[in-house]
């Protein structure tokens, strides 16, 4: 369902197979999920929240990042985070929940990589600036012009066909854990690594004898531990298992795990996919 009370919108929308209504409230009661696209502060405001059904989720995909009223949200009591870019609000016996704190959603709920971060609006904005500068709009008109058809173009292409993406070749460090806790972290591979890759990383860590991985879990990821050399014992939600050099370990995510390095030490490797990610690594009970 639209919300648009620009008749001439409004029936593109209706066109376009859409249910329409002149306003967000008049929708509200039946909305499961709430996406606002307008750039205006208040788009869904107090009214229209507090008509919402018990689970309505609300992203903004928006400009403003006020087009969710989300102090009406916070007065009515503390929001609660049921996962991470994720929090619940109460209205008296219904809970709706904000994905990003009610920022634009693309860029405020979890982590993009990349690829994935080419942006059309950011593209429009670059190049535009590069054309004003090169002086080729000189001999136009004053006034308000379409972005050139060339840089269209070449806007399109760069979204369509990303630069390709070249090879690397590396190495693991040999390296003597002397940090305090006896562990040394090196990241081999991912999105922030010279071995680029956008969808998975790999991490190698160096144990001294007893040293340890706190036990946490993930969200999202699932890891695979492969232990190169010595021998770990592993906790999975609880249960040890020892796990020597050669050895595998697959963890799913929300599956509670950590490592103790045997006696001679050990080296682990990890792959995560998607990539490790901090906002994910979550060291209390869940």
């Amino acid at each position: 369902t639209v919300a648009e009370p620009d008749p001439s919108r409004a029936l593109d929308a209706r066109l376009r197979g859409h249910e329409t209504v002149s306003s967000a409230s008049a929708a509200a009661h039946t909305a499961e999920i709430v996406v606002t696209a307008t750039g205006r502060p208040g788009a869904v405001h107090a009214a229209c929240l507090d008509r919402l059904p018990d689970g309505a989720m609300l992203a903004n995909a928006g400009h403003s990042p006020r087009e969710i009223d989300l102090g009406h949200l916070e007065r009515t009591g503390p929001g609660r985070t049921v996962r991470p870019g994720v929090v619940e609000y109460r209205i008296a016996d219904r809970a709706v929940f904000v994905l990003g704190g009610a920022s634009p959603v693309n860029l405020a709920a979890g982590n993009t990589f990349g690829d994935d971060l080419w942006d059309l609006f950011a593209g429009i904005t670059v190049l535009t600036c590069a054309w004003l500068v090169s002086g080729d709009w000189s001999a136009a008109a004053p006034g308000i012009h379409p972005v050139p058809a060339h840089l269209q173009r070449r806007i399109a292409e760069s979204y369509l066909t990303p630069p390709k993406r070249s090879a690397h070749l590396g190495l693991i460090e040999e390296r003597e854990p002397e940090s305090p806790d006896g562990h040394v972290l090196q990241e081999l591979v991912g999105p922030h690594c010279r071995a680029y890759q956008q969808n998975h990383s790999v991490a190698c860590s160096t144990l001294a004898p007893g040293a340890v991985i706190a036990v946490h879990h993930h969200e999202r990821i699932e890891e695979t531990y492969t232990v190169l050399s010595g021998a770990v014992t592993v906790s999975l939600d609880g249960v040890e298992h020892v796990v020597p050099s050669g050895g595998l370990v697959a963890i799913p995510p929300r599956v509670r795990h950590g490592v103790v390095a045997g006696d001679e030490g050990a080296r682990l490797l990890a792959v995560s996919t998607p990539p490790w990610q901090a906002d994910d690594h979550h060291e209390a009970p869940h």
